[in-house]
């Protein structure tokens, strides 16, 4: 059975995702076609592995200074991504979840209120999580741009 990304061990996660070619693809799938939940399965994953990046930042610095600044940016990155955890809208009917309002609920001034807050929210959120995620991307790719180098 597959888990959840951000449950994955740190040891089974093909590193493949970090080739250039793949960073950039991610980049362009964001931009043109971003899916709510693959941004809030990034979210998720930068928030459980947001440690992971602070505690490398020894290594980085190992490297040279330059490469310690990167990996400081790097790592701002993730964490403005993983700040975002715990905001996610919650739907005011959770019964109605994946569904349209009922017609009584549609004749409720006060529901179609919560439901229009509710969409907005969720339109801010999409934006958020894209322009976080799309951060995340061009850092990486900018490291590992340095990598080569």
């Amino acid at each position: 059975t597959r888990v959840f990304g951000h449950e994955t061990p740190i040891t089974s996660i093909d590193v493949s995702i970090l080739a250039l070619h793949s960073l950039n693809a991610h980049k362009s799938s964001v931009v043109t076609n971003a899916q709510i939940l693959k941004l809030k399965f990034a979210m998720e994953t930068a928030h459980s592995r947001y440690p992971d990046f602070q505690h490398c930042l020894t290594l980085a610095a190992s490297i040279s200074p330059d490469h310690a600044l990167d990996w400081l940016v790097l790592t701002d990155k993730v964490r403005l991504l993983a700040d975002q955890y715990g905001s996610w809208p919650l739907h005011p009917f959770p019964e109605n979840l994946g569904s349209e309002l009922s017609e009584q609920q549609c004749r409720d001034p006060a529901c179609l209120a919560a439901f229009d807050k509710y969409q907005r929210d969720m339109q801010l959120m999409s934006g958020t999580l894209k322009l976080r995620v799309l951060e995340v991307i061009e850092a990486s790719i900018f490291w590992m741009q340095r990598q080569a180098s």
